[in-house]
């Protein structure tokens, strides 16, 4: 009898506790550093995402891309304003299910998580994408990570490398470039080199960049929860596929103004080292401020 008053003495004081604004927040385990792997199979959307990245400075001598919230600017943008194209590569689902390229483990939670995209142990194909993801953690050694932290961790590695990203754009954008050509040395590329992560114990590698941002006190906080890699090159020199199982989008930034203010589209392909092409185009044309 004793037992049971007990019992039913901590179930209460535990559902007492469910309801208060001072109670923990959840906590969540992962096995791995990649919470998710991807085919790619398509471009977000099927379009490619262009902004003004209002207020994303790069701090060169602290590695720090630093987005400041309460920034303001109009068009014509001016490429001190860091006008970037921000292009994001995504599995393929099907409605029947039986095809999907995606590969994940679900995390698990204090409380409930809502899991999506083939997350689900319900699903009919869970096994199978168990599996598959297990073959990729094995394969590149992630197995020693054990993340536990009050944010879910959501860390996407492609499977099949990058061979090429090629920018273009439908105007004549300099004498030297004009419409239709490669504009890759024009940008600046960041992006996440995962496995560098996990092969440098689960830390952010020597030069690698991370995000902060400034908040209505002025205060910074940094987001990378999980010693990211964020790399910086050339787009016109990183070489995509000697790098496998980095992150499944790529920041670029433009370095050089065009001769003539104007609007332009641009043109983004990417050419998957077994020959996928993935090809998407600016949503909407954005008005640059050029030399004159």
């Amino acid at each position: 009898m004793k037992k049971i008053f007990l019992l039913i003495a901590v179930a209460l004081c535990l559902s007492a506790c469910e309801g208060r604004e001072d109670s923990p927040p959840p906590i969540f385990f992962a096995k791995s550093y990649i919470s998710r792997f991807i085919e790619c199979g398509e471009i977000s959307g099927k379009k490619v995402q262009i902004q003004s990245s209002i207020g994303l400075k790069i701090d060169t001598v602290n590695k720090i891309i630093l987005g400041d919230v309460n920034a303001q600017f109009s068009a014509p943008y001016s490429i001190t304003d860091d006008i970037w194209l921000h292009i994001v590569a995504q599995a393929i689902h099907f409605i029947d299910r039986d095809s999907s390229l995606y590969y994940a483990v679900p995390q698990i939670g204090r409380t409930d998580f809502l899991m999506s995209n083939g997350d689900d142990p319900n699903d009919p194909f869970y096994l199978e994408r168990q599996r598959v993801y297990d073959y990729y953690i094995d394969m590149i050694g992630d197995t020693t990570f054990n993340w536990e932290s009050g944010e879910p961790v959501s860390t996407i590695a492609i499977i099949t490398p990058v061979k090429e990203i090629v920018v273009t754009c439908d105007k004549d954008y300099t004498g030297q470039f004009p419409a239709g050509s490669n504009l890759n040395s024009l940008f600046t590329v960041f992006f996440y080199n995962h496995y560098a992560t996990i092969k440098n114990g689960y830390k952010a590698v020597d030069g690698s960049y991370h995000h902060e941002e400034i908040w209505d006190d002025r205060s910074s906080h940094k987001w990378d929860y999980f010693h990211a890699s964020i790399i910086k090159a050339n787009l016109a020199e990183v070489n995509f596929s000697s790098l496998p199982f980095i992150g499944n989008q790529w920041d670029c930034y433009l370095d050089v103004p065009p001769d003539q203010t104007d609007t332009y589209t641009f043109y983004v392909k990417i050419i998957l080292v077994d020959d996928t092409v993935l090809e998407g185009e600016t949503p909407v044309s954005i008005h640059i401020k050029g030399k004159n």
